[in-house]
C-alpha cells in the first residue's frame, strides 16, 4: 500500500513551500512572458506558457518530498489548498489563484505581484 499523500504540518511550512514556488515562477517570468508573446489567442498562450510552469514547479515539488513525475504538482498543489484551512491560511489561497492563473490560464504575474505576494508570505 503506498504511503498516504504528503501534507503540510502547518501554516508555517506551507507558507515556505508557496514562497519556494512563487520564487521559482518570478526567476521565469522571463521566459514565460516571452513564451506567452509567441501565441495569438489565448489558447495558444496557455499551450506555450503552461508546458514550462508545469515543469519548473514540479521540480521543486519534488525537492519538497513530493512524489516525483507529473503527479507531483497535483499533489503538491492539493497539499497546499488544504493548507488553506489553517488559521491565516487565506494567504496560500491568494498566492494558490496567482500560480494556477500562471498554470491554466497562461497569466504570468508581473514582477511586482509576485513580490507583492512573496512579501505577504512572510
Amino acid at each position: 500500500m503506498p504511503p498516504p499523500p504528503k501534507e503540510f504540518a502547518d501554516l508555517a511550512e506551507a507558507k515556505t513551500a508557496t514562497s519556494v514556488l512563487l520564487t521559482t515562477l518570478k526567476d521565469n517570468s522571463a521566459a514565460l512572458l516571452a513564451a506567452a508573446a509567441q501565441g495569438e489567442t489565448q489558447q495558444q498562450k496557455i499551450a506555450k506558457v503552461m508546458p514550462l510552469v508545469q515543469a519548473a514547479l514540479s521540480t521543486k515539488m519534488t525537492e519538497m518530498g513530493f512524489p516525483p513525475g507529473p503527479m507531483s504538482l497535483m499533489i503538491g498543489l492539493a497539499a497546499l489548498n488544504k493548507a488553506k484551512v489553517f488559521p491565516g491560511g487565506e494567504v496560500i489561497g491568494e498566492a494558490l489563484d496567482m500560480l494556477q492563473g500562471a498554470m491554466m490560464k497562461g497569466e504570468t504575474p508581473s514582477e511586482e505581484a509576485l513580490s507583492a505576494m512573496l512579501e505577504k508570505l512572510k
